[in-house]
């Protein structure tokens, strides 16, 4: 067999794995940190920065998103997945026993029902028979 042609062998995902991480958003706990008093005014107050999206006068810190004017920020405002984001961030984030949870080592009530036993008894052969 020969050499394969045209086909990326060892390369292909390294496109991916950096677009992923370029967006990359905090988690939700980190947005709870950040929405302290003195934290928002920092963030308010911040200087404006020619390299940022509307040279970063509207973010969104739930998001943690830049945007290049004010319609775009309120249209993201009203939409769903800002909307998500901020269900996630006023549960609180996560947490350790969230964690505690997720591995298995929760509280075990016992093997779960899958199907409702029959209210009548099937008749065999037999007991039709008698």
């Amino acid at each position: 067999m020969g050499k394969t042609t045209g086909k990326s062998k060892g390369n292909h995902r390294t496109v991916h794995n950096r677009a992923k991480l370029a967006h990359r958003v905090l988690d939700p706990d980190q947005v709870c940190e950040l929405l302290t008093p003195e934290k928002l005014l920092q963030i308010e107050n911040r200087a404006s920065d020619p390299f940022l999206p509307g040279e970063g006068k509207f973010y969104c810190i739930i998001c943690d998103k830049h945007f290049i004017n004010e319609g775009a920020f309120k249209g993201h405002e009203k939409g769903g997945q800002h909307r998500l984001r901020l269900r996630e961030v006023k549960d609180g984030g996560f947490k350790p026993s969230d964690a505690y949870l997720i591995s298995g080592k929760g509280v075990d009530n016992g093997k779960r029902v899958t199907q409702k036993p029959s209210a009548q008894p099937v008749a065999t052969n037999e007991q039709q028979q008698q």
